[in-house]
């Protein structure tokens, strides 16, 4: 009998598992209470903040800048010993730029 023999006859016979209708669909109010508690569950890692994509206080902007721009200012922000992302430097910019036309105070 070789090593493998027993591995060979579990292959060649599948074993079929019958499992209860039931279990395979939840009543409406099982389904209901699964659910709720799938949303109740925290996905991933909880964060000290919220990630900005979540945060109903954002907005995602789009706007078109030279490719060269942009490579010097991911490369200076890298350098910063203060590190500070993209959108912070833009969000910095914005508010600046309204405070010198007076939109807002």
């Amino acid at each position: 009998m070789s090593r493998f023999s027993k591995l060979r006859q579990d292959l060649q016979q599948p074993q079929i598992q019958e499992q209860p209708t039931e279990d395979l669909y939840p009543s409406p109010s099982q389904a209901t209470e699964l659910r709720l508690a799938e949303e109740e569950k925290p996905r991933g890692r909880l964060k000290k903040s919220q990630a900005k994509s979540a945060n109903p206080d954002y907005t995602q902007v789009m706007s078109y800048i030279p490719k060269q721009t942009h490579r010097q200012v991911k490369m200076a922000l890298l350098q910063q010993e203060q590190k500070q992302d993209f959108s912070e430097l833009v969000e910095s910019l914005l508010q600046q730029w309204l405070k010198e036309n007076q939109l807002f105070k």
